[in-house]
Order: C-alpha cells, then structure tokens, then sequence
C-alpha cells in the first residue's frame, strides 16, 4: 500500500505548500503480550480495535529458542497470522533471537542464547519460518513481511558487541543476515520483503563487549562504509572484519529502527551524534543511497520505523510523560514521519501497557483496558504549525468513516477538509491562532492541538 499526501484546498485559500512527503507510511502497531500470546477475550477485542484505529501492519516478534524447543509453540503466531488476515491487516514476522541452546552461546553469563549465533542454523529457522508462513495449502496464511533479528546492535539480542575495542556485532548480523535471506528466498519470500536492522536508537562510541554500537555506526559496519558514507577499500577495509574482498550486495527491502525519543519529545534532535529518533531518521538515506550507489545493497532500501513510543506517568512516575504529552508526542511523531522522504513507517509499541512497571508502559490502554488520551489522537492525528503568513494543519482521517472533517479553529468558526486515498491524510492553510484547534469526523474528535513551531 502506497500512501502520499493529498493537499486540500479549504474554501477561499490557495492550495498550501508542502514539504517533499514520504512515498509511503504504513502504521505499524506491536503488542505481543496481547495479540499473539494474551488471553481471551482481550486478545480479540484487541484484534477488532485495530483496522477501526487505522493500523496497517502488525508487528510480531517470533523468537528463534522458543519454537525450536517446542514445534507447539508456533499455535499462538499461527492464530495471530490467521487473526491479521481476516480483519485485512498485514504482519510484519520479525525472526529473533534467543537462539536455542546448540546455535549459540550465553554472553557475560547474561543474554542466554545471544553469543555467537550460528548463521547456518538461522537460516534454517528462517527456512522453516518462511515455509509455514508461504501461504500454501495447510498454512495459517501467507506473510509479506519479514525482519532478521530484533536489535541485533543490543547486547540482550547479539553479542559480543566488541572486541578489542572495535565493533564486532555487525559483522557477526552480517552472516546471520546472509544466511536469513537465502532461508526465506528458498521457500519463495523475495529480498524486497526483508527488512534488516530493527535497531536500538542508541548507543555508546566505545565500551566492552556488552556496549551497544549506536545505530549509525552500526549500519555502516554492517555495510562495509566508512564514517562519509564511502564504500571501505585496500588497507582500510582489511581493519574490518569481513569488509577485505568483494562484498556481495544484500538484497533486502529496508532498513528498521527503534527511533525511541523518551520524554523530551520526537522533534528534538538526540544529545548524543549518532543516535536516531524521528527528528533525525531521514537523515540516514544520505547512507543508503551511497550503500545503493556502491552496490552494498541491490536496491535503495526504504526507512522503517518499526518500534516506538512513549510511556505515560501514571503509571511509569520516573521516566514517563503526562497523558496529555503522549497523545502530542504520537501526533507530531507521525506527522514527522509523514512528511520525511524515504521513511516508510510509524511505529506505535504497545497497543497494552504492559504488566509490571519495569514493562513498557507506553500503551494507548491503561493496563486494566481504559482508554488513555493518546488512543483517540492515534485514531485521529492533527498537528498545526507555524509558517510564513499563518498556520499549516496536517492530519489524517479514521478508516472507515466519511472522506470530510469538520476542522474546528480557536474563536468558534469551522471548516470543511476533504480527503481521499488510502493515507486519508490532508495538509491546509489556516489563520494562525492562539486557542485550541480541533478535528470532528463523524462521531471521533481530535485532541485539541495547539498551534507550534
């Protein structure tokens, strides 16, 4: 699905100007926990809230330990595949480790299952994972989408993450990569359909083997490039480990990050260089593009944003932000997105505050299922900014509901915005106000959004 913003004339006013857009911006919603593995009823109340909220594709993690120590482990990802498919909504299978005990080793006596993978024994986990999921006879139902290991620049996921110094993890995602690709190719899902990476939006410049390589660093490792995006040859290329000799260019669709922005806010750029949160992830097609011309990968691979969110206090008291500051966060965080060029997707993890505070608890829902103020500004997103001669309103209409919206300014007056197309989006031109401005489609209203920067 292709999705690109439609500029709406409001009554009276030229069509307004917009930034170059995204192709393309899939909304991506995970909540393991309660789609795949929660009880009934919840599990399915879920499921049914999800294509009226707009999602497009579901994010599941399957990890690698815990089906190959129990075939019967895969019931609850089959009844999650089967549950995608009949409301209409795609999955995203994300291939993970922990490894089984026999593929791989414990890290630091933590991390069990995350030293040293063997790469040929991923390959046929995702061998295994393709043929069940390709759609055939006695299948659950055919998934479209893959991704190879979650945050593998995560100790918790992969490791060592260096040695001697120097970045070992990305050569090591690499082979795993490799083998991936050949497992799912074999049983007829193409390297289009492949995202790699699913990063951790941080890291550290240096540390020991249980130090996270940030995700900037990482991606060019992993792709044989030097810190200007140059493809690494000669002598240089022989200080990094598997970059010496022809490099066979991956031939996969995309490249994931966890563009997390905790409590500050997604328009702000990270403190740390190298980091990536939605102010900052479009600045990585600068990398790929150079990947693409030095023929690291086959094709130009798109930007995903596959993990991401915000937590709430109540009930996360020390690192979560007010209600009202999530729905915000969620709104501007997407419209960034939007409007970014090469990023393909917003990601919303959870649909549940998770159990436990050490959980995330970054839902839409409280735990005990109340709606959060953030669930209706997912449903209906509005931000308006500040530009030359007024205001510039975005937004995006609920699935389902009528192709107009009644856009609400502060002092009283209304108007009428239109929209059409898959994204159901629309970008106009509107007094700049102080006040509230509200979007009222059907029986939905947005949060009220103030007009900023």
């Amino acid at each position: 699905m292709r999705r690109a913003v439609l500029a709406v004339v409001l009554a009276g006013l030229a069509p307004a100007p917009q930034a170059a857009a995204a192709p393309g911006l899939l909304r991506v919603l995970q909540d393991d926990a309660t789609l795949v593995h929660g009880a009934e009823p919840r599990r399915t109340r879920a499921w049914d809230e999800l294509p009226a909220l707009g999602v497009d594709v579901v994010r599941i993690n399957v990890r690698w330990a815990d089906v190959d120590r129990d075939p019967a482990a895969w019931g609850p990802y089959d009844g999650a595949v089967r549950a995608a498919r009949a409301r209409g909504l795609e999955v995203l299978l994300t291939l993970t480790t922990p490894a089984p005990p026999h593929a791989a080793g414990t890290l630091g006596g933590r991390f069990r299952g995350a030293q040293r993978p063997e790469p040929a024994a991923f390959g046929r986990f995702a061998a295994a994972a393709g043929a069940r999921y390709a759609g055939g006879p006695g299948s659950p139902g055919r998934v479209g989408r893959w991704s190879l290991i979650n945050e593998p620049n995560n100790p918790r996921f992969l490791g060592p993450q260096r040695a001697g110094g120097r970045p070992l993890s990305p050569a090591l995602y690499r082979a795993l990569v490799r083998a991936g690709l050949r497992g799912l190719a074999s049983t007829g899902h193409p390297g289009r359909a492949v995202l790699i990476g699913d990063l951790l939006a941080t890291g550290r410049r240096a540390g020991g083997s249980l130090s996270a390589v940030g995700p900037r660093a990482f991606l060019r490792e992993l792709l044989c490039l030097d810190g200007r995006d140059r493809p690494l040859r000669g002598a240089a290329a022989r200080r990094h480990r598997g970059c010496a000799g022809p490099f066979a260019p991956l031939d996969m669709g995309g490249v994931a990050v966890h563009p997390y922005y905790l409590g500050h806010g997604p328009l702000r750029a990270p403190r740390r260089a190298g980091d990536l949160t939605p102010a900052t992830l479009g600045t990585l097609r600068r990398t790929l593009r150079a990947a693409h011309r030095g023929r690291r990968v086959t094709r130009l691979p798109g930007i995903w944003d596959t993990e991401d969110g915000v937590q709430t206090s109540p009930p996360e008291r020390l690192f979560g932000v007010a209600l009202g500051r999530q729905a915000r966060f969620l709104n501007e965080a997407e419209e960034r997105l939007w409007r970014t060029p090469g990023v393909r997707s917003f990601a919303q993890y959870v649909w549940r505050d998770e159990r436990g505070l050490r959980a995330f608890q970054s839902g839409l829902r409280f735990r005990d299922g109340r709606a959060k103020p953030a669930l209706a500004a997912y449903r209906l997103p509005l931000v308006v900014r500040r530009v030359r001669g007024g205001g510039l309103a975005w937004g995006r209409l609920a699935p389902g509901g009528p192709a107009t919206a009644r856009l609400l300014l502060p002092g009283g007056s209304g108007r009428t915005v239109r929209a059409a197309g898959p994204g159901r989006a629309f970008t106009v031109r509107v007094p700049a106000r102080r006040g509230a401005y509200r979007l009222v489609h059907g029986t939905h209203r947005s949060r009220p959004a103030a007009l900023s920067r």
